[in-house]
C-alpha cells in the first residue's frame, strides 16, 4: 500500500543586509589606494512540513492514523570585514595591484522539530518536541597580487595569485542523520583556495572587448553536501569538508556595443576540469561541477539612467555526490546530473546614488536539479521562475 505525502506550508527565506564603507585615495598618476569596512547579515529562515494519513481497513476494527512533522529553523550569520587594494603604476607598460580582506563571521542557528501523531485506537496523541541550537565564529584571511603590462591603448597582459577563503553559509553548520532523524553540528572549516590565473585584456575596433585567462585553483576543505532535505522518511542531510581539490580551466568573454553603447552584446565560454586530487577520493570528479559552461546575453540602454538586459546560460552534465560510506568517505555510484538551460531577464534604474535592480531568473521555469542520488532514487529540484527586487544605495 502506498501512502501519499503532502509537503504543504513548505517554504523559505534567505534576507541578506549589510553596508559598505568605502575610501578611495589618488595619491600619483593612475595610482590609488582603496580601504573599508562591510558588514553583513544573512538571516535563512526555513519551514518544513511533512504530513500524511494512513487509513485502513482491515478487520478487526480499522486503523487510521494522521502524522504531521513540522521543523522550523532560525539561522543567522553576522560578518564583519576590513579590507584595503592599493594599485600602482610604476610607468607607461607596468602596473602592479594588490590587497587584503579580514572577515570574522559570528554563527548561531536555531532549529525546532515538532512531531504530532493521532489514531483512532484509543490512544492518546502524542507530541513529540526536539530544540537543536548552535553557535560558532570564524576568522578568515584572503589576499592578492596582481601585475599588469600594458603592450598597446587598449590591450594589457596579467598575472594574478589570489589566497581567498569561502566561509560557510548559516545553514550549512548543522548535519541532520538519516538513521536517528537527531541534529548535529557539521563542524565545518571554512574552504580555503588559491588561484594562478594568466590573462590578456583589449578592446579592438572601438567597439569589440576581448578576454581570455587560463587558470589554475587548489582548495583545501571544499564545502559539499549530500542528503534530501524533502524526503518522504523524514529529512537527512549532512555537510562535509572535502580533502583537497583542483580546478583546471580556460575562460573566454567577448562584447560587442552598438548605437554609442546603448546596445551590448556578450558571449562567454568557461571549460572546468575539476578533481578531488587528495584523500581516498583522489581523482574522481567535483560533485555537480559543469566541465562547459556558456552564457549568451544582450543589454540595452534606453536612456542613460534605464536599461534591461536577456541572460542565457547552459550547464554541461556534472556527476551527483553519490553514496559515501560514512566509516571511510569514500564516494560510490556517482550519476550523471543533466545540462540545462537557465534564461534570466531583469531592468537597472540609476538616479544620483540609488540602484534599483528588478527582475525574473529562471524565467521559463526549467527544471534542473541541484542534488541527486539516483542510486537511492532521490531528487531535489532548483529553484524555477522567482523575482528579484534589489536596493543599493552609495554614499
Amino acid at each position: 500500500m502506498s501512502t501519499p505525502v503532502y509537503q504543504s506550508g513548505s517554504g523559505f527565506e534567505d534576507t541578506l543586509m549589510g553596508v559598505n564603507f568605502k575610501n578611495k585615495l589618488n595619491y600619483a598618476n593612475n595610482s590609488y589606494f582603496v580601504f573599508g569596512y562591510e558588514f553583513a547579515h544573512h538571516d535563512a529562515k526555513r519551514k518544513s512540513v511533512v504530513h500524511y494519513n494512513v487509513n485502513s481497513t482491515m478487520p478487526p476494527n480499522g486503523f487510521s492514523m494522521s502524522h504531521t512533522m513540522t521543523t522550523l529553523m532560525d539561522m543567522d550569520k553576522q560578518s564583519h570585514s576590513f579590507y584595503m587594494l592599493d594599485s600602482h603604476e610604476f610607468n607607461d607598460f607596468f602596473s602592479l595591484s594588490g590587497g587584503t580582506r579580514y572577515e570574522f563571521s559570528l554563527y548561531d542557528t536555531n532549529r525546532n522539530y515538532n512531531s504530532n501523531m493521532m489514531m483512532n485506537m484509543g490512544e492518546r496523541p502524542t507530541n513529540t518536541k526536539e530544540f537543536f541550537n548552535t553557535d560558532d565564529t570564524s576568522h578568515n584571511l584572503a589576499f592578492e597580487l596582481t601585475p599588469n603590462f600594458t603592450y598597446s591603448n587598449t590591450g594589457k597582459i596579467y598575472a594574478k595569485y589570489e589566497r581567498g577563503f569561502i566561509s560557510p553559509s548559516p545553514s550549512q553548520l548543522v548535519n541532520k542523520d538519516q538513521t536517528s532523524k537527531s541534529y548535529y553540528s557539521a563542524d565545518l572549516d571554512p574552504e580555503i583556495f588559491h588561484t594562478f590565473e594568466l590573462g590578456i585584456d583589449d578592446f579592438w575596433w572601438d567597439f569589440y572587448g576581448f578576454n581570455l585567462s587560463v587558470f589554475y585553483t587548489l582548495s583545501k576543505d571544499e564545502i559539499s553536501y549530500l542528503g534530501n532535505p524533502h524526503a518522504t522518511a523524514g529529512a537527512f542531510w549532512k555537510y562535509y569538508n572535502i580533502d583537497e581539490t583542483r580546478r583546471l580551466g580556460a575562460e573566454l568573454n567577448l562584447s560587442q556595443s552598438f548605437l554609442d553603447e546603448s546596445l551590448i552584446l556578450k558571449q562567454g565560454l568557461t571549460y572546468l576540469d575539476a578533481k578531488i586530487s587528495k584523500g581516498i577520493n583522489d581523482g574522481l570528479r567535483i560533485p555537480y561541477v559543469s566541465k562547459i559552461k556558456a552564457l549568451a546575453g544582450v543589454e540595452f540602454a534606453f536612456n542613460p539612467n534605464f536599461s534591461s538586459f536577456v541572460d542565457l546560460t547552459y550547464f554541461s552534465r556534472a556527476k551527483d555526490g553519490g553514496k559515501i560510506d560514512d566509516t571511510t568517505g569514500k564516494m560510490s555510484q556517482n550519476a550523471w546530473i543533466k545540462d540545462y538551460f537557465l534564461s534570466d531577464v531583469g531592468v537597472n534604474y540609476h538616479y544620483k546614488q540609488l540602484q534599483v535592480l528588478a527582475g525574473i531568473r529562471n524565467l521559463f521555469d526549467q527544471k534542473y536539479y541541484t542534488y541527486q542520488n539516483s542510486a537511492s532514487n532521490q531528487y531535489l529540484v532548483g529553484n524555477g521562475r522567482n523575482y528579484y527586487v534589489e536596493f543599493k544605495y552609495i554614499f
